[in-house]
């Protein structure tokens, strides 16, 4: 995906701010389900992070990975590729459509645990100007 935001919501919004409460993205990991009938997905991969959410407030992710490109090599996506058939085995169609639920882990800059979860609908099919499976998101 190209842009992600990422929003930070304070407990207590009344409270007070400090940047103490500001959250450091340590990592995320994206788990995908089938949302076509079919039942093997790709595996679950963790990423870094690296940015700062300030408290209350939005930090933008641009061109985060959400899918490693050896993922897309690996099942059940190898099979769209022409060589493999280009058909998934488990629907019979030339695309294959997953759910993304995304687990954002970091910590406040005091220390504090923070967690987040998002998810996203995401179509791979093979493209021949690519010579590649990719992905559109839904």
């Amino acid at each position: 995906m190209d842009q992600t935001d990422l929003r930070s919501i304070l407990k207590n919004p009344g409270g007070g701010s400090s940047s103490f409460l500001d959250t450091r993205l340590d990592d995320y990991i994206v788990e995908w389900k089938r949302i076509d009938g079919g039942t093997k997905v790709p595996d679950p991969e963790t990423f870094a992070g690296n940015v700062l959410i300030p408290a209350g407030g939005n930090s933008t992710l641009l061109n985060y990975p959400y899918m490693s490109r050896t993922a897309v090599l690996r099942a059940p996506l190898d099979q769209l590729l022409p060589f493999n058939g280009g058909i998934d085995r488990e629907t019979g169609r030339s695309e294959i459509r997953c759910q993304a639920t995304v687990t954002y882990r970091g910590r406040t800059l005091s220390g504090q645990p923070v967690r987040g979860v998002g998810s996203f609908g995401m179509t791979f099919l093979y493209s021949a100007a690519t010579q590649a499976v990719v992905g559109r998101v839904n």
